[in-house]
């Protein structure tokens, strides 16, 4: 009997990882990054990098898909899992390989070489310096760009610089006479400094303005080209604009600097705080050697504290229990900045610096830090992420049963769904409303409903109206499916919001069965149906902050699902009406040739020749604007 209890008891704990594991996997973004799988012991067992973390991570837990056995023996030890998040695919490649390098996980392979990734090295202690390609960064005092994930790419990048800079890259002496120009300047891969075409001060603008370029700042650059280009198809130089547009995707694919390896080899950590629904994460990233080897989540309830109180308690405390560093990257400047600066030396026992990176490289890593802290910490507030899930949800549980009885609703029971309704919109127009649900103390992403408010609303902004009209949409299916009824419902509001509630409650002969109440923000009341006063809960109170959850929960909801409905209107265009040009040739068209009334004043061949598409087409969607073009100009 002992025996089968611990059997049942393992059962339910394995039951209770399993269902953890799909919360958490239905919450992942679908973007770039690097994921650690864990097994129950918290250790880093894999490491794998994705294009979409949330397609690569669930690809392991698919039912029927085939799985080779390396794999399903790792699947069977996963426990629990984390993620960075990066800008792109080739930021996860390099952030994996060092995660790998430091962890050495058992299922990865880890091959023990002296490879390098690719830079681009810029010499400064010569009169013209040179720009060539390295594999390693040393401290010589020069400059290097990169890393660059492949050497086809940093060769792509070092002709491209040549050819819009003219920086040379040979050995060769340059003496004060001048002398026949070599083979690189005739074909104008060089400016020529060894014959005297370029004097020195010209030239060593050039690198000035090359390293710019190669720092990431070219997006003046890019302008010029996209100028030139349009001039070039303008005279109709097809094949030279051709060139600039080729030479605008390779300075493109230059900026995608990579903030994964720092250049400047330095130790650092970066800190970038968060804040959302009463709660505050921050994300410490740990740079050494260049390198990002590891990050780490701290969590805690927001008390009210200002960002740079909060920083500073968090370095004070960090740095207690952690050798300080020299360096620290800041989201927001901490207070008593200059005593902790003085603590930190004293401990480090050498100069400690603190700096706010506006732009540049530093910059990008502080935002991606940020990117991450923001989206870990709204998997925490849905009940996915943190370890204590379960105590939160049965908090917040007990805090709804708190409130009811405290507003006179009576007991819960034990089980509780509540929901809340926001509407959204822009001086009436595109006015859609949401819905949010929480589910035993646990927000239930799968419940949300979006509504799109098809009243006419245009002229006036009737906030209530367009309300009542999501409400009564609602009320109509939960009279038909009685299983789904909420014991309560939150309105984002005042007295009128809740108000248009209570009407359309009797209205639908639900009034007895589901009880109601709104949130005013602001001064953060409570409206009660029999209470004419409205009724201020304690600012540090559990019931207050669940409220205020769901209320800053369903607005979020709202606002979003209201700028992708008006993001999409705006995108369409009259092209759209022109049946058979899809949405690719659609935007080759606009991307080459602008806007639609440039397309209406070329010829059918042009547009042919600029945008890739067949004749035929070009010459239909001709007719079709000048017909359009024609009947508006009649009107």
């Amino acid at each position: 009997m002992v025996i089968r209890d611990l059997s049942t008891l393992a059962d339910q704990a394995d039951q209770k990882v399993k269902s953890a594991l799909r919360r958490k996997r239905a919450e992942l973004p679908d973007r770039p990054g690097v994921y650690l799988m864990k097994d129950d012991a918290g250790e880093v067992i894999y490491i794998g990098k994705a294009l979409s973390l949330r397609k690569r991570v669930s690809s392991y837990f698919q039912k029927g898909r085939r799985h080779d056995p390396k794999t399903i023996a790792l699947i069977s030890k996963i426990a629990d899992f984390d993620i960075i998040i990066t800008d792109n695919e080739i930021e996860a490649l390099m952030l994996e390989c060092n995660l790998i390098k430091k962890h050495r996980p058992y299922y990865n392979v880890l091959l023990m070489d002296d490879k390098h990734y690719p830079y681009l090295k810029m010499t400064v202690d010569e009169s013209y310096p040179r720009l060539f390609i390295a594999r390693r960064v040393e401290r010589d005092g020069a400059r290097y760009f990169g890393p660059y994930a492949h050497a086809g790419g940093v060769r792509e990048a070092l002709k491209l610089v040549k050819r819009l800079f003219g920086l040379r890259s040979c050995r060769k002496e340059i003496a004060r006479e001048a002398n026949r120009p070599c083979l690189n300047y005739q074909i104008k891969l060089c400016s020529g400094p060894c014959s005297g075409a370029v004097s020195r001060e010209e030239y060593l603008d050039l690198c000035h303005r090359s390293a710019l370029f190669l720092s990431g700042h070219g997006r003046e650059l890019i302008k010029e080209l996209s100028m030139r280009m349009k001039a070039e198809a303008g005279a109709l130089n097809f094949e030279q604009a051709a060139r600039f547009r080729d030479q605008i995707k390779a300075v493109q694919a230059v900026m995608e600097r990579q903030k994964i390896i720092d250049t400047s080899l330095e130790d650092r950590d970066v800190i970038a705080l968060a804040r959302a629904e009463q709660r505050i994460a921050v994300q410490i990233f740990n740079v050494r050697a260049g390198k990002l080897t590891g990050q780490r989540l701290f969590t805690a309830d927001d008390a009210g504290a200002s960002d740079g109180e909060v920083m500073s308690a968090f370095i004070a405390q960090y740095y207690a229990i952690n050798d300080p560093i020299k360096r620290l990257l800041l989201s927001h400047t901490p207070d008593d900045e200059a005593l902790l600066v003085r603590w930190l030396e004293e401990r480090l026992g050498s100069k400690v610096k603190i700096h706010l990176p506006l732009r540049g490289s530093k910059h990008e890593l502080m935002k991606m830090a940020a990117i991450n802290a923001e989206y870990k910490l709204r998997a925490e507030l849905s009940g996915i992420s943190d370890r204590n899930a379960e105590k939160r949800s049965a908090d917040n549980l007990e805090a709804l049963r708190e409130l009811f009885r405290l507003v006179g609703y009576g007991d819960i029971g034990e089980k509780c769904r509540i929901e809340a309704y926001d509407i959204s919109n822009l001086a009436g127009s595109d006015a859609v409303g949401a819905m949010v649900v929480m589910e035993n103390g646990r927000l239930a992403g799968s419940e949300y409903r979006n509504f799109r408010i098809k009243g006419n609303f245009n002229r006036e902004q009737d906030d209530y109206g367009m309300m009542a009209e999501m409400l009564r949409r609602r009320f109509k299916r939960l009279l038909k499916d009685e299983k789904i009824l909420p014991q309560a419902i939150l309105i984002d509001g005042g007295r009128g919001q809740l108000n248009v509630a209570l009407s359309l409650l009797r209205e639908a002969g639900l009034e007895r069965k589901i009880k109601v109440l709104s949130l005013a923000e602001g001064r953060e009341e409570v409206y009660l149906p029999e209470q004419l006063l409205p009724l201020r809960l304690p600012r540090d109170s559990r019931p207050l902050h669940v409220l205020q959850q769901l209320r800053d929960e369903v607005h979020r909801t709202a606002i979003e699902h209201h700028r992708r409905l008006r993001a999409k209107r705006l995108r369409r265009s009259v092209l759209d009406e022109i049946k058979g040009l899809g949405p690719v040739r659609k935007q080759a068209m606009i991307s080459s040739c602008g806007s639609v009334a440039e397309i209406a004043l070329m010829p059918s061949t042009e547009l042919a020749a600029r945008s890739g598409i067949p004749l035929a087409l070009a010459e239909r969607v001709k007719a079709y604007l000048d017909n359009r073009l024609g009947a508006e100009g009649a009107e």
